[in-house]
């Protein structure tokens, strides 16, 4: 089968062009034909870009200087990163009459159905364009808060365009139950569905020294300062991962890490502290111990609904935890969940597909 993926590729941003790797691993290991599809949201693009500023305020100058030239070292190694093991098809503008030369396509993983993220409902994302194939979500994902309160009949009419519906979380079914009468799966992020052995083959190379890593998506200064802690404690080293671009400078704050550097760094750590769904898989994939920072009067419901699959609810930590749960995670059990989720997606795509080969027949 061909199949298509329509999802954040290019984003400056680890989770989403790792995942779209992991659904191109994950389809090519099931023995399909497999391109990542080459569309671009203008607004995704225009987020990433850094200008110079000129200023005649010194310090001013030396940062806007400095986050360009951080932005443009990130730029290269996602720029690497895709060119190596990303299959593209040609450019893709939206304006296409027709987007042919697919059996399957798939729309998804990550907030591609977040207005908020898109500027708009980009109607790629929501399957308003030609095609000659089945259409499906997988394991698309929004924020709680991303529609306004009359988006509901727009919701409706896009979810009309898709032949089966995935989510990544059980709370967005319930909300999109409400504009379809299709059956909407619940399925687990695609970098969950492959195991640290295939991750471990586009890491770089090993950190020298045994270290504690920090990956904060929010929080960033109670995230590091609970890593402070448990760096003090065992005697390691702190390393801390950027997830945006600024002009922080520091030997142990890594402000342009590839891809690739950033999956050998969630491997070779050896605790994990974050605030990022995505740093939570990888803390998962790769079995470490590592912890979950949300503060006591707020919630994160990606990375709470995914412990609550695992049963890891108490990797959660809050501004008030000065003692950490170290007792070892059993990933035997979390594992045999994992599995247990990953045949839930291979059912939920095995359906789809018989539809595709029905399609591509009749």
């Amino acid at each position: 089968m061909k199949i298509g993926i329509l999802t954040f590729h290019n984003a400056l941003n680890y989770g989403a062009v790792l995942q779209a790797y992991a659904t191109q691993v994950f389809f090519t290991q099931l023995g399909h034909d497999v391109t990542i599809m080459n569309y671009k949201n203008r607004y995704i693009e225009n987020v990433y870009k850094k200008r110079l500023a000129f200023s005649f305020n010194i310090k001013e100058l030396v940062v806007s200087v400095l986050v360009f030239v951080f932005n443009n070292l990130k730029k290269h190694g996602y720029s690497n990163f895709i060119e190596k093991y990303l299959q593209l098809s040609e450019p893709i503008d939206g304006d296409e009459n027709l987007v042919s030369g697919y059996d399957l396509i798939l729309v998804g993983s990550d907030q591609v159905w977040n207005p908020k993220q898109t500027d708009g409902f980009d109607k790629m994302y929501w399957g308003d364009f030609k095609h000659d194939g089945v259409l499906a979500s997988w394991a698309a994902s929004f924020r709680e808060n991303a529609f306004e309160k009359n988006d509901g009949a727009k919701i409706k009419e896009y979810l009309k365009n898709f032949d089966s519906i995935s989510v990544r979380e059980h709370h967005l079914k319930t909300m999109l139950s409400k504009f379809t009468d299709k059956n909407i799966s619940v399925l687990q992020d695609p970098t969950l569905m492959l195991w640290k052995d295939d991750w471990a083959k586009v890491c770089s190379s090993r950190p020298s020294k045994k270290y504690v890593l920090v990956y904060a998506m929010v929080d960033e200064a109670l995230v590091v300062e609970k890593a402070k802690l448990l760096a003090m404690d065992r005697g390691l080293d702190l390393i801390i991962l950027n997830p945006y671009t600024n002009a922080k400078v520091s030997s142990n704050y890594k402000q342009y890490a590839s891809p690739q550097e950033f999956v050998s760094y969630m491997k070779n750590a050896d605790v994990i502290v974050t605030s990022s769904f995505h740093g939570t898989a990888f803390s998962i994939i790769f079995e470490k111990e590592f912890y979950c920072v949300i503060r006591k009067l707020k919630t994160n419901v990606r990375i709470e609904a995914l412990l609550a699959t695992l049963g890891l609810q108490n990797r959660i930590i809050d501004e008030e935890t000065i003692h950490f749960d170290n007792s070892d995670v059993d990933y035997v059990k979390v594992n045999a969940i994992r599995r247990q989720e990953i045949e839930k997606s291979k059912n939920f795509i095995g359906e789809v597909l018989t539809q595709a080969r029905c399609v591509f027949h009749s």
